[in-house]
């Protein structure tokens, strides 16, 4: 047997107790790939819709599990330790099961608790992705941008996230009025409980956009501001070392365009132009002449990578370039 034996039906065997040893062996190989264990994870939650079960408590049995395997990491099921206390499922998704499969396999050391407990998504340079998250909230996140989320549902507490880069969220109201909360790893987080915004976070600085609803921004450490509560229409641009500015009644389509895959300027200079096709595609764009970096350019243009932005805008200023590899140098044009 290999690698290649191992699907749907094996994992649903392996999961309803009925896999042999050899297989249970090749299944801890063949989790050894990320990719696989997404695929893992998928598998097992159609398994737990089709034959919903009694499943262990959260927290404690984890950790508990945890230190077991890491003392024994060849045990199998018939060690585990006793005492564990079952009640039924309390989260929208079957977390238990999961992780403790997880556990039994001795994979814990490679898995970790984090990569159990939570779902990433990236994307790559010039690429967005659009996804749903467990409570029916849908993110469409942009270019080099990482979402986290919990990969189990959000339990009852607030359903937070983290995120780097930049996204778009629409998020659900739910009936019980959980805040949805988006963290940063810069000075702020972001509570909604039913709304579209977008939040935006890059080393020089981070904004958040609101087209519906109402959000409120928590500052960490600012000494100024602690709190600020948004409406429609409304821009927060926060900028390290400096307090939050805000901006009312802004153009959110315009904004918002690059959900669409289009780039909107108005009255924005070359260098503000090249730095935003840097961010969205990755391509490193050198402006020889000074003056040049400051004309500036209004429009809407719609494409899917920066080799077509830069011949439309090499028409419209009027200058050459040249690209090696992911290098690009932009110079005046000689007449």
């Amino acid at each position: 047997m290999n690698h290649s034996t191992i699907n749907k039906a094996l994992l649903w065997s392996f999961f309803a107790g009925q896999a042999s040893p050899l297989q249970k062996k090749l299944i801890v190989d063949w989790l050894k790939t990320e990719r696989n264990q997404e695929l893992y994870f998928e598998w097992l939650e159609e398994y737990q819709h089709a034959f919903p079960q009694y499943v262990a408590d959260v927290e404690a049995p984890l950790l508990q599990l945890q230190s077991f395997m890491q003392a024994q990491p060849s045990a199998l099921a018939s060690d585990l330790p006793t005492g564990i206390t079952t009640h039924r499922l309390i989260s929208p998704r079957w977390f238990w099961a999961a992780a403790s499969f997880l556990m039994i396999l001795g994979i814990s050391a490679w898995l970790g608790k984090d990569h159990i407990l939570n779902q990433t998504i990236s994307t790559g340079v010039g690429e967005t992705k659009t996804f749903e998250l467990p409570d029916g909230s849908q993110v469409t996140l942009n270019a080099k941008s990482t979402l986290r989320y919990p990969r189990f549902g959000f339990g009852k507490q607030n359903r937070e996230i983290q995120l780097q880069g930049e996204a778009f969220f629409k998020v659900q109201h739910t009936k019980s009025h959980q805040l949805f909360v988006v963290k940063t790893q810069r000075d702020f987080d972001v509570e909604v409980l039913g709304t579209e915004f977008t939040v935006s976070t890059s080393a020089r600085h981070a904004n958040v956009l609101l087209k519906n609803g109402k959000v409120n921004l928590r500052f960490k450490e600012n000494p100024g501001v602690k709190e600020l509560s948004m409406k429609p229409g409304d821009l927060v641009t926060i900028a390290p070392h400096q307090q939050p500015q805000l901006k009312k009644h802004v153009d959110t389509k315009n904004l918002m365009a690059w959900t669409e895959k289009e780039f909107v300027f108005n009255q924005m200079n070359l260098q503000e132009v090249c730095q935003l096709i840097q961010t969205n595609f990755g391509t490193q764009i050198t402006i020889r002449d000074p003056s040049l970096a400051t004309r500036t350019v209004s429009g809407t243009f719609q494409t899917n990578n920066s080799e077509e932005l830069l011949l439309i805008l090499s028409e419209m200023f009027n200058f050459s370039y040249a690209k090696a590899g992911n290098q690009v140098l932009i110079s005046e044009q000689s007449q």
